[in-house]
């Protein structure tokens, strides 16, 4: 118990090293070395005190969940120095395939996500997206570079942002969106990929499968040994096993909703970040017009507390009403330094 509680305590401050390091570069990314020995005065100086606080916050909530997952399964798993290699070396090894250009690969296959085919495809998409592109790059010169558009066949109105160079429309919001609106959702997806939301993305999906595989075999074990002890009659071993489970499902259950819940709050902040990049672009009132004809073409739905608790994005009404307030600067945004520093 001791080895656990050290080997817990080295993770969580592995895990607080990293957050440090990330907030650093999320600083670099937005100020030139000698401003960041200057901050203060800066800040002053642009009248704003805030600044890409998801870089903070994100990094933070989505490394300190990777921690506990690989403590829990430490844990789960009996502990142990063998333990501790194999899941430190799982979680490294899909880490890396997952973040590198095969993830992103695999990702768009898992979404049915292609690349623009038809001259029809190419001809009308291709421009639409440049033009956003282009505006991003000029606005926001640490963008990735060699960002493309790809295209969902479904007649869904959706957009979607993959990875590090993916961006991808539906052909429902092709033919029902005009360019304008298709360029307001495209700026939001490529608001996405330069808050790193694709990369926490994919990071989380790793850590929810990994997880969940260690549970099944651990879930796999405990009945391995219930019927072992039907088979040897043996009443008491068969209902301490049945304690055991029940504790560690009950406990599986409110932790992966707890982290449901948070992971979605997070996602939800997310979405709200992407819209300010959208104007913070120059496509406010184009992702807003998009926005009404979405609203307009979803069936509402009466959510109970749970499903809103749970709920990816947040009410279309309520990312209409902000974008206007900051458009008709009733409100200040929250996340981006005004201007291009």
């Amino acid at each position: 118990m001791k080895n656990q509680t050290i080997i817990l305590l080295i993770c969580i401050t592995i895990a607080g090293i990293i957050v440090i390091f990330q907030w650093y570069k999320s600083l670099e990314k937005h100020f030139s070395l000698k401003k960041i020995f200057n901050l203060r005065k800066e800040l002053k100086k642009i009248k704003m005190k805030k600044f890409k606080q998801e870089d903070i916050s994100e990094d933070g909530i989505y490394i300190c969940w990777a921690v506990f997952y690989m403590a829990f399964t430490y844990t789960l798993l009996g502990g142990g120095i063998k333990i501790l290699i194999l899941i430190l070396s799982t979680y490294t090894v899909s880490i890396a395939i997952a973040l590198s250009p095969l993830g992103e690969a695999l990702l768009r296959i898992i979404n049915g996500v292609r690349k623009l085919e038809t001259k029809k495809e190419k001809i009308y998409l291709i421009p639409i997206f440049e033009e956003v592109y282009r505006q991003a790059k000029e606005t926001y010169p640490s963008l990735n570079k060699n960002i493309r558009i790809h295209i969902i066949d479904s007649m869904t109105i959706n957009a979607c942002a993959i990875g590090y160079k993916t961006v991808a429309v539906t052909k429902g919001a092709v033919e029902t969106l005009s360019e304008e609106e298709l360029q307001g959702f495209i700026a939001h997806e490529l608001g996405h990929i330069y808050n790193g939301d694709t990369k926490a993305t994919m990071l989380t999906t790793i850590g929810n499968g990994i997880f969940a595989i260690y549970v099944i075999i651990f879930q796999i074990f405990l009945t391995a040994l219930e019927i072992g002890s039907i088979l040897e009659k043996s009443g008491i071993v068969f209902f301490l096993i049945t304690i055991i489970k029940l504790i560690i499902n009950i406990f599986l259950m409110i932790f992966m909703y707890l982290g449901q819940v948070i992971i979605s709050i997070n996602s939800r902040n997310n979405e709200l970040m992407a819209d300010e990049f959208a104007y913070s672009i120059g496509y406010g009132d184009e992702l807003v017009e998009g926005l009404y004809l979405l609203q307009d073409m979803t069936i509402s739905s009466n959510a109970n507390l749970y499903e809103k608790m749970k709920a990816s994005h947040p009410h279309i009404a309520k990312r209409i009403g902000r974008l206007e307030r900051i458009i008709d600067g009733k409100m200040k945004r929250t996340f981006y330094l005004v201007g291009n520093i």
